[in-house]
């Protein structure tokens, strides 16, 4: 029998109605889509380098604890270009120090390693939003807190983070973005293991396409033929996508998704050192607020536990037969000792450093360096 098709303006709005009809909750949680580790570090990890920022817009005056996001800066004396790196899932600041550390030495710039909501010490969400919140705070605090152009700001993320990173450059002023083992969204990323299944497993974010497709700023991608994890053909295709002229494709023969970037000069530094023009250098000087190296900006659980764990053991608790400072093998914390740990958070804060010039590497950067386990060149 036949049958009239429906009008144009009807199957057009029977279209409209699927795309917004709302897509059911992920089966997927997100701990394991974004498995963030334990965190390797603590508030009084790497001193006079680990900082908190306060959210875009907002003063450190109206920030309680918990909501400022920490992250680490590795100055550089009379570097030019800052690099903002975003760390990988699976990640932390901490674990990615050193890398950070071999950046600033090799390429002599800035390095700013942001912490993302979830992961490390920062509370919060592991989501899209959240992580786009965070990339907005580092940037305003680059810019607004330390009053260094945005012009000289290199973005830089490794995979979850080059998400976040090529966000970030498409909607602010940057230099440059460098985006290592990038996926094309993260639906697509599970496709390769679930195929179809992955639109009901996880949330359809993270779209690089769109954010790729609005690039005003020099693209690098780095994604390497034995990454297993995200298929090459990722970057290859983000790549294509960019509007910029000044754009280019490193894929080293034998670099893996989780590779270390400083094992061979090929993987990261001689490319950066093509692409942009590093190093270069700037005798302007930055000054850190002191507000930033408040530790009680740190959610105060957290905090408190920090700052107590390095005062011995606890006073023991009074039994009916117990006198004071005899037995009782179990501790608690007393009114005083809250009072006292109060204290010494507020003058732990005001221990920051006055001038991050050419004596960086002096004081604070030598300490870093000690920490790195292997060395840089350049041939």
């Amino acid at each position: 029998a036949w049958r009239a098709t429906p009008p144009r303006r009807a199957r057009h709005a029977e279209r409209r109605r699927r795309l917004e009809a709302p897509r059911p909750m992920p089966l997927l949680p997100r701990r394991l889509v974004f498995p963030a580790p334990s965190a390797s570090y603590t508030a009084c990890s790497f001193p006079n380098e680990l900082l908190w920022m306060p959210p875009e817009g907002k003063s450190y005056a109206k920030c309680s604890a918990g909501h400022c996001y920490p992250a680490v800066l590795l100055r550089c004396p009379a570097a030019r270009y800052f690099v903002l790196y975003f760390h990988a899932n699976g990640d932390d600041v901490g674990l990615c120090y050193q890398f950070g550390c071999g950046l600033r030495s090799a390429l002599e710039v800035h390095v700013l390693l942001v912490e993302l909501p979830g992961y490390g010490i920062c509370p919060g969400e592991t989501s899209e939003e959240a992580f786009w919140e965070a990339a907005k705070a580092s940037h305003d605090f680059i810019c607004s807190r330390l009053g260094w152009p945005a012009e000289d700001i290199i973005v830089m993320g490794r995979s979850l983070g080059a998400a976040v990173a090529l966000r970030l450059a498409g909607e602010r002023t940057c230099n440059g973005v460098i985006a290592v083992t990038p996926f094309l969204t993260l639906v697509e990323a599970f496709g390769q293991y679930f195929g179809g299944l992955a639109r009901l497993l996880v949330e359809d974010s993270f779209d690089n396409r769109k954010s790729v497709s609005s690039l005003r700023v020099p693209l690098l991608v780095i994604h390497g033929p034995c990454d297993h994890l995200v298929h090459c053909n990722h970057g290859r295709e983000l790549f294509a996508l960019c509007p910029h002229e000044r754009k280019q494709l490193v894929s080293p023969a034998r670099l893996g998704h989780n590779d270390d970037l400083l094992s061979d000069q090929e993987y990261l530094l001689f490319p950066m050192l093509r692409f942009f023009a590093l190093p270069d250098y700037s005798f302007d000087e930055f000054q850190v607020p002191e507000e930033a190296f408040n530790r009680c900006l740190c959610p105060m659980p957290h905090a408190l536990v920090e700052l107590a764990r390095h005062d011995g053991p606890m006073r023991p608790l009074l039994g009916d037969d117990d006198e004071p400072g005899e037995g009782g093998a179990v501790g608690t914390l007393h009114d005083d000792d809250l009072g006292e740990a109060a204290g010494r958070c507020d003058a732990s804060a005001s221990t920051t450093p006055t001038k991050p010039g050419a004596s960086s590497r002096g004081d604070d950067v030598a300490s870093s360096e000690a920490r790195l386990d292997f060395d840089v060149g350049i041939a």
